[in-house]
């Protein structure tokens, strides 16, 4: 930097160079380092674009992402680098234009280098240490979010299945032609070697996007409501065997069947919750409640089941009323069809698929997904939070511990003398360390609480998007603080090192 070079630079004062000058070289200096600077982001880029694909899940829409550095991306680095140069470095340039020439002649530190310049870079220093600790525990805190999720029981078995969605009624195909198409592409599914059963639903589980606006206005006997907000319920629509399909329990009374016919008497099955909330210890088996589909629509359902809960949008959902209707009194046109399978997921999909063509090759179909990869994209958004804090947390720490090494360096090299009068006056070689490690241990120190301060506030506002892992959690803020002390000291381990190791003779020859 400008002020490392500080000697050279009273040399070359004292030889006439103008100030000009000496400002144009440094910043000439400042631009191919910020150049060089530019070249290793570019390479690094390049290596997160081939590794970002990854962490895409496989979507029910097939779709690519143009992720290219092309000469936009290196134009773009290239100009923020050139404007870096004068923005970072001129200040730093014009002081070191003025140095104070006699302590420098001689070897000794400028008198130019006073408090106020070296309390900055500490108090940098200590930002750069504050800004990583909350980095750092927002990436241990979404991780501990991401493991949670993959824990948490999502109401249905986790089995090999595999899915795709159809919509009929998009290539012209009415009410009646829509059922025999569904009728009778579960039986040619289910005649496949391999699948076990075979089921459909309208809004499948943990797809934000199918079943975020399903609801229904219901009123249910003896329970108070306002006419000013009715009660409004998320429903779904399933075909009879999809309980067994799915592995979601009936805990009481019994699941859809063969009885449930369109013209039969209107059924429901709800979940705990719903059972809980709307009938608070009675048998909710045989009571019935009514769905407004409109204006002048109704239709009194009596329940026949309870199903475990369950998530229906998002894994970190709170537990919700929700009910279940039969395919056959209630049409939709799209329907997603469920398929539960033994062996490997590519020939059974291939199968799935030569069977849709062979029904209807015109039939438009959505990607076929396994539950793996449908569970994948429903933790997307906790799996990228986890990758991007991680990230974004090593990288403040890695410029904390760059930010450390250099004030420590610097504070080691203007002190020399000083630790040469103490080696020389009988300090050993520890206490030397000692006295540098504490130095970096203050900032440290400083940094850390800072840190804490910023986290707990921050950590608040995102508790809402942590999957029942607290914002205050201890084990991450101990690891955190362990990580961050442990780095801090092999930061400042070499120029400790470097300390101890001063000639004394080499370093009074300046006195």
């Amino acid at each position: 930097s400008a002020e490392a070079r500080r000697a050279e630079v009273a040399i070359r004062v004292a030889m006439g160079a103008s100030r000009g000058r000496l400002v144009r070289q440094l910043l000439t200096e400042s631009a191919v380092v910020s150049i060089l600077a530019g070249a290793a982001g570019v390479l690094l880029a390049w290596w997160l674009v081939r590794l970002i694909p990854a962490l895409i899940p496989a979507m029910p829409i097939s779709f690519t992402f143009d992720f290219r550095i092309d000469r936009r991306v290196l134009a773009y680095t290239l100009t923020v680098a050139l404007a870096a140069a004068p923005l970072f470095g001129l200040v730093p340039a014009l002081v070191a234009s003025r140095p104070d020439l006699t302590p420098l002649m001689k070897g000794g530190p400028s008198g130019r280098l006073g408090f106020r310049r070296v309390s900055l870079r500490r108090l940098l220093v200590v930002g750069e240490v504050a800004v990583a600790f909350v980095l750092l525990i927002a990436s241990g805190l979404f991780v501990r979010s991401f493991i949670a999720a993959r824990g948490i029981d999502p109401g249905f078995t986790p089995r090999p299945m595999i899915f795709s969605t159809f919509a009929p009624p998009v290539i012209g195909y009415s009410e009646a032609q829509s059922r025999e198409f569904y009728a009778a592409l579960l039986t040619r599914v289910e005649g496949v070697p391999g699948i076990e059963r075979a089921s459909m639903v309208r809004h499948l589980p943990l797809n934000m996007l199918s079943g975020r606006g399903a609801t229904y206005e219901i009123h249910v006997p003896g329970h108070d409501e306002s006419p000013n907000n009715p009660i409004r319920t998320r429903y779904n629509v399933v075909e009879t065997s999809y309980f067994e399909t799915m592995g979601v329990p009936i805990v009481e009374g019994r699941a859809f069947d063969a009885s449930d016919r369109g013209n039969g008497p209107a059924v429901a099955i709800v979940n705990q919750t719903m059972a809980r909330g709307f009938w608070k210890g009675a048998n909710p088996i045989g009571q019935y409640f009514t769905i407004v589909r409109g204006q002048d629509a109704t239709r009194e359902c009596r329940v026949v089941g309870v199903a475990r809960d369950g998530k229906y949008l998002h894994i970190n959902e709170a537990p919700q009323p929700y009910f279940y209707v039969p395919f056959a009194q209630q049409f939709s046109g799209e329907m997603t069809v469920v398929a539960r399978y033994r062996g490997e997921a590519g020939p059974m999909a291939a199968a799935f698929r030569r069977e849709i063509q062979a029904l209807d090759p015109a039939m438009p179909t959505l990607q076929i997904l396994t539950l793996d990869e449908h569970l994948r994209l429903a933790l997307f958004a906790e799996r990228l939070l986890a990758a991007l804090m991680g990230t974004l947390g090593g990288l403040g720490l890695l410029l904390s511990v760059v930010g450390l090494y250099g004030i420590v360096s610097h504070a080691v090299a203007r002190r020399r003398r000083e630790i040469g009068i103490r080696i020389a006056v009988g300090a050993s070689p520890w206490q030397v360390v000692r006295g540098v490690l504490a130095d970096g241990g203050r900032l440290t120190a400083v940094g850390l609480v800072l840190g804490v301060l910023l986290a707990i506030p921050c950590m608040k506002v995102a508790e809402r998007l942590l999957n029942g892992i607290s914002p205050r959690d201890p084990l991450v803020y101990g690891v955190v603080v362990l990580l961050v002390l442990a780095v801090a000291l092999g930061a400042t381990w070499a120029p400790a090192r470097r300390a101890a190791r001063v000639d004394p003779v080499s370093a009074l020859r300046a006195e």
